[in-house]
């Protein structure tokens, strides 16, 4: 089977710089909301429990919250945590000029056959900026869906 690699075709949107979602200043607050809404979402009350499905539910275009960020030491990582979600995908764990050179380094140990390449298994693209380049791609992560707009 095959796989994109890491980044391949993914282009964020032109937005407006004055979203206030897509703010360094905002993200830290973003983030702490997001996990203590999380928190509080995990319950047997049935709101609750909708709440949690909406949260862990986001899709494409949505406003989300990367928790891993929030554990971040730098500023500028946390806020590359929050934004709107590209694309959420199986990719290759490595690209392909990695791979060919992973397989170069291990000739004198054996040869690492195509069916050794790892995949990742879900990674996230979140555009963080107003910039269409302003994306980052995340792995091993939680995130979670915005509920800025509540439809009960």
């Amino acid at each position: 089977m095959s796989y994109l690699q890491p980044h391949e075709g993914i282009t964020g949107t032109a937005r407006s710089a004055e979203d206030p979602l897509l703010t360094p200043v905002g993200s830290d607050l973003v983030l702490q909301l997001t996990r203590h809404l999380y928190g509080a979402s995990i319950s047997t009350v049935p709101s609750s429990q909708e709440l949690h499905r909406r949260l862990t539910s986001p899709a494409v275009g949505q406003p989300v919250a990367v928790l891993d960020a929030m554990y971040q030491r730098s500023p500028d990582t946390r806020w590359k945590g929050v934004g709107y979600l590209l694309e959420t995908r199986r990719e290759w764990w490595t690209t392909d000029a990695e791979w060919a050179a992973e397989q170069r380094a291990q000739l004198h140990d054996g040869y690492l056959a195509d069916e050794e390449r790892m995949v990742e298994p879900a990674a996230w693209y979140v555009q963080y900026g107003p910039e269409p380049a302003d994306v980052c791609r995340w792995v091993n992560c939680q995130v979670l869906a915005l509920p800025l707009e509540w439809a009960p």
